[in-house]
């Protein structure tokens, strides 16, 4: 069962902006990922962290991997290109995840300091797999 629903689509539904279930009270926001409510199985996770604001990092595509990121703290812009269109989405809080899928170029602009990318992608790491120009 999936524990999460679309806000927002982009690139023909190439991307979408997922809202993720939060249950919040006095003492703060708990919002839970299991794996099996996903849009794929995570095959591998890592974070992107002590970025310089203002810096850009990404700038590339997937060939077959899909990703789900996620700001976890401060505010990153991503932008992303297929197909001949472009679109920008402001990830700046933790229960929304942005997916994304193969062959959708994007680059992360980091806006604040201290912020934090968290990055679930559906396959193991693979240089091979970077296509360095948006799909035509």
């Amino acid at each position: 069962m999936a524990c999460y629903r679309p806000v927002a689509a982009f690139l023909g539904g190439r991307a979408q902006l997922l809202a993720f279930e939060a249950q919040a009270d006095a003492r703060g926001t708990l919002t839970a990922l299991p794996h099996d409510g996903l849009p794929f199985a995570p095959q591998r996770s890592f974070f992107v962290h002590g970025v310089p604001a203002g810096t850009r990092r990404g700038g590339h595509a997937h060939r077959t991997a899909r990703q789900l990121l996620f700001c976890l703290s401060g505010s990153i812009t991503v932008r992303m290109r297929h197909g001949g269109e472009e679109a920008c989405v402001v990830l700046d809080d933790c229960s929304r995840g942005l997916l994304v899928e193969a062959g959708v170029w994007s680059e992360q602009h980091y806006v604040t300091p201290g912020a934090v990318l968290c990055v679930l992608a559906s396959e193991p790491f693979s240089a091979q797999s970077y296509q360095p120009e948006p799909a035509a």
